[in-house]
C-alpha cells in the first residue's frame, strides 16, 4: 500500500493531481468559439483552466463580450489546491485562460480566424467502423504529404511535425520528398486523414541544383544539408537474410518484432562497408517507426481518463512537465550509431537517428567521424529496441560537403478545392497567422521551381491538437499511469503485452481507420 501511494504521490508531483467532478463528458475548444453559443438552449457549461493552474466552472448563462474580450456569466473559481475561492458572476478576460473544457460540441463557423487555440476535443465523431472496432489503433497522424493527388497513405512523401500536440511545442520539421524535377509548375498535396486538427504555420520547398551527378541529403543532427558523390553500399549484414531487404530504397522494409515482456528490449544490426575511401562520409537511413509509439501515446490518454484535459493544460502552462510527458516516450530510445576503431578494438558511438511518425519513410543522414574511414573495412552498429522501427535502406554517401537550399514558397494554396489569398498567406510566414485544416480536408498548394534539374525537401512548420476518442476514457487508470510515469519495470512489461496482443492487426486497423473525406462531425 505505501509503495502505491509513493506512485501515486509522484503522479501528483508531475502533474498536479487534482479533481473536479461535474459529471458531464467534456470537449475542449478554443475560447473565442464561445460566442457562438449564447442564449442557445443546449448551451455547454464550460471549464476553464487558467495560467495561473486555477480552474473556473462556468454554468448555463455566460456571454463572451467580444469589445472587451471577455467571458463573463455564473461560475465557481477553484485555485491550484481546489480549493473554493470565488461563486457567483464572474469575468475572465480570455488571454488569461490555456483551455476551455465544455460539455458538447461548439460550433466551428469562426474558427479559421481564431481557432488556433484549441487544445483538444472529446465528442461523438463519424468516426470508421474500424476505429469503433479498435479505437486504441484508430488512425491519427499530422498532416500527410503526397506528390501524386491520388496516392495513399502508405505512400505519403513526408509527415509534418510529427510530436507537436500542443500550440507549445510547435516546431519546424524538414523532409526529403526523393523528388527530382526539372523546374516550373509543381504541384504539393497535404491532407488531413486523421480526427485531429492541425494548425499548420508554415509550408515551403527548400530546392537544390544537381550537379555532375551529386545527391543531396538532410542531417537532423547538425541541420544542415550534404551532398555526396556518390552512395556506396554494405558488403555484409549480421542479419543474412535481410541484406536484399535494405540494400536499397524501394518501400520493401523490414521491420521486427517486439519483446511480449520488454518494449525496450534492445537489438543491433551490424553492417560493413569495404574499400570505403578517406575522406567525408556519412551514414544514410531510410527508416519511420512502428506503431509502437502510437500505441503508447494513445493508451497515456486513456489512462487518464476525463483528466487528460487538465493535463494538457498542465503542459502548455509548465515546460517541465511537457518535458516530463515526453520521457515516457523518449524511454523507448533512439536507433543508436557506433563504428568499429580497429586500433583500440572497440565501437565508438558518433550519434542517433530518432524521427517520430510511423507513415512517412524518412531519409537522413549521419555524418562520420573521418577516423572512421580508410580502414580496411568500415562497420557500423545500429542499436535499437525491437519493433520500434521499420528499415528501408542503409547505405553510406560519400565525399559529403556542406549545401544551402533555396527557399521556394507557393505561388498559391487551395483548401477543399476552394483557392483563398487568406490560406496563402498564412502559409508564408513565422507568425500568428495558421492555416487550419480539419478530417477529411484537403489542400493544394503550387509552387513556380526556377528551371533546371533539382532535388526537393519540404519544410513544413506547426502542431496538430489531439482528439481524444470517448472509449479511451474507459480505462482510466491513474495509479496505473503514475507507474508508467515512474518507469516502473512491472508496469512497462504490462504495456508490452498489451501491445503484443494487437501487434499484428494494429497496422491494418490504423490505416483503415483513416478520413478520406470529410465526415460529418
Amino acid at each position: 500500500m505505501l509503495k502505491q501511494l509513493t506512485y501515486l504521490g509522484l503522479f501528483c508531483l508531475l502533474f498536479s493531481c487534482t479533481t473536479l467532478k461535474n459529471g458531464h463528458k467534456r470537449e475542449v475548444s478554443e475560447p473565442q468559439q464561445l460566442l457562438l453559443y449564447e442564449g442557445h438552449p443546449d448551451q455547454p457549461t464550460l471549464k476553464a483552466h487558467l495560467r495561473n493552474g486555477d480552474v473556473v466552472l462556468f454554468a448555463r448563462g455566460w456571454e463572451y463580450q467580444a469589445d472587451s474580450n471577455l467571458l463573463k456569466g455564473p461560475a465557481t473559481r477553484y485555485d491550484l489546491h481546489r480549493t473554493q475561492t470565488e461563486q457567483g458572476s464572474l469575468s475572465l478576460a480570455l488571454d488569461s485562460i490555456v483551455l476551455l473544457e465544455s460539455t458538447a460540441r461548439l460550433k466551428d463557423r469562426l474558427e479559421q480566424k481564431i481557432g488556433v487555440l484549441t487544445l483538444l476535443t472529446i465528442a461523438n465523431v463519424g468516426l470508421t467502423a474500424f476505429c469503433v472496432t479498435n479505437p486504441k489503433a484508430c488512425f491519427g497522424s499530422c498532416p500527410t504529404f503526397y506528390l501524386d493527388k491520388d496516392a495513399q497513405t502508405h505512400y505519403s512523401n513526408a509527415e509534418g511535425f510529427s510530436s507537436a500536440i500542443l500550440p507549445s511545442i510547435e516546431y519546424g520539421d524538414i523532409d526529403d520528398l526523393n523528388a527530382i524535377h526539372e523546374g516550373g509548375s509543381f504541384t504539393l498535396y497535404m491532407r488531413n486523414e486523421a480526427a485531429e486538427r492541425h494548425v499548420v504555420n508554415q509550408v515551403h520547398l527548400l530546392s537544390l541544383p544537381l550537379e555532375s551527378g551529386r545527391k543531396y541529403f538532410h542531417a537532423p543532427a547538425t541541420k544542415r544539408f550534404y551532398s555526396a558523390s556518390r552512395e556506396h553500399s554494405f558488403s555484409s549484414c549480421s542479419k543474412n537474410t535481410l541484406a536484399p531487404l535494405l540494400k536499397h530504397r524501394d518501400k520493401e522494409e523490414w521491420k521486427g518484432k517486439t519483446n511480449a515482456n520488454s518494449l525496450t528490449d534492445k537489438e543491433e544490426l551490424e553492417f560493413t562497408f569495404k574499400n570505403v575511401p578517406e575522406g567525408k562520409h556519412g551514414l544514410v537511413l531510410d527508416y519511420r517507426q512502428s506503431f509502437v509509439t502510437t500505441f503508447l501515446f494513445y493508451k497515456i490518454f486513456d489512462l487518464m481518463g476525463e483528466d487528460a484535459g487538465k493535463l494538457l493544460a498542465q503542459m502548455e502552462r509548465d515546460p517541465d512537465t511537457r518535458k516530463k510527458f515526453y520521457n515516457i516516450l523518449d524511454h523507448l530510445g533512439n536507433i543508436e550509431l557506433s563504428y568499429f576503431d580497429e586500433a583500440n578494438g572497440r565501437y565508438v558511438p558518433f550519434g542517433h537517428f530518432n524521427e517520430n511518425g510511423p507513415i512517412a519513410i524518412n531519409t537522413q543522414l549521419q555524418p562520420l567521424p573521418e577516423e572512421a574511414a580508410g580502414q580496411d573495412s568500415v562497420k557500423i552498429k545500429l542499436r535499437y529496441s525491437k519493433g520500434l522501427w521499420r528499415f528501408d535502406a542503409v547505405r553510406m554517401a560519400l565525399n559529403i560537403r556542406e549545401a544551402i537550399p533555396e527557399r521556394i514558397d507557393p505561388l498559391s494554396v487551395v483548401k477543399n478545392e476552394t483557392p483563398d489569398s487568406t490560406h496563402h498567406a498564412a502559409l508564408l510566414r513565422d507568425d500568428d497567422a495558421y492555416l487550419l485544416c480539419d478530417a477529411g480536408d484537403k489542400t493544394t498548394l503550387h509552387f513556380d521551381l526556377p528551371q533546371g534539374k533539382q532535388q526537393l525537401f519540404l519544410y513544413s512548420k506547426g502542431y496538430y491538437t489531439e482528439y481524444l476518442r470517448q472509449d479511451w476514457q474507459e480505462d482510466k487508470n491513474l495509479l496505473r499511469l503514475a507507474r508508467v510515469t515512474a518507469l516502473e519495470p512491472f508496469a512497462w512489461r504490462s504495456l508490452a503485452r498489451e501491445f503484443k496482443e494487437m501487434e499484428a492487426s494494429y497496422e491494418t486497423d490504423f490505416f483503415q481507420s483513416k478520413f478520406t473525406s470529410k465526415p460529418k462531425l
